[in-house]
C-alpha cells in the first residue's frame, strides 16, 4: 500500500540527511518489507550498507535492484529517477557492478 510506503521512505530520506544510518536502514528495510520493488528504498539501502562495510549485504539489495529493473519494458521511464528509463539505469547498475564500483 503506497499509503503505507511513502510516508517510511520519508522518513528514512529524513534520517539520512541526519546521518542517522541505523534508523534510516531500519526504515529502509520496513519499506521493503511492505514493497520489495521499491527500486529507490533498495539503492538507497544498498549505498548505506555498502558505506558501512556491509559489502554482501549491499550486493543482495543490488542484485535485488536489477532483478527488479530487468522486469521492466527498457523505455520505461522511471520517474522517481528523473524519467530516467529502466535500461538506463540498469545498464549503469551492471556496468558498476563490473566495475566493483556500484
Amino acid at each position: 500500500d503506497p499509503l503505507l510506503v511513502a510516508p517510511r521512505y520519508l522518513l528514512a530520506t529524513i534520517a539520512c540527511e541526519r546521518d542517522e544510518d541505523d534508523d534510516a536502514i531500519r526504515l529502509l528495510r520496513n519499506v521493503l518489507y511492505l514493497d520489495p520493488t521499491h527500486l529507490p528504498a533498495l539503492l538507497e539501502l544498498s549505498g548505506l550498507l555498502r558505506d558501512g562495510g556491509q559489502m554482501e549485504s549491499a550486493r543482495k539489495y543490488e542484485q535485488s535492484a536489477v532483478e527488479y529493473l530487468r522486469t521492466l519494458p527498457v523505455d520505461e521511464p522511471i520517474h522517481c529517477y528523473n524519467g530516467t528509463t529502466a535500461g538506463v539505469l540498469l545498464e549503469s547498475l551492471e556496468r558498476a557492478a563490473n566495475h566493483g564500483t556500484a
